[in-house]
């Protein structure tokens, strides 16, 4: 089991669909802000002012994040990242 470092989360990628109803969509057309699934929740982080900075995500919440992360990690076929709480862009509801 992975367990993330202080003010990480361990998300699993998730990706969009091939083809919407049938239609194929070129690279560019299908090009999304990227999403993922939280499987694991570091302690909280510090803020710069001293106190901690708690996620409003809990694990198995499905949430948008930035881009370009570089912590990428490979569980087999599954692809995971330890990005930081900053990094969580939106909850999905």
């Amino acid at each position: 089991m992975i367990t993330p470092s202080r003010g990480y989360c361990l998300v699993k990628s998730v990706t969009p669909d091939e083809e919407v109803d049938g239609v194929f969509l070129p690279d560019r057309a299908k090009e999304t802000q990227p999403k993922g699934v939280v499987l694991a929740i570091g302690k909280p982080g510090f803020l710069v002012s001293g106190g901690e900075y708690i996620p409003e995500f809990k694990v198995g919440d499905t949430v948008y994040h930035k881009r370009f992360i570089d912590n990428k990690i490979k569980d087999g076929s599954t692809e995971l990242f330890l990005i930081p709480f900053n990094d969580i862009l939106a909850i999905i509801k």
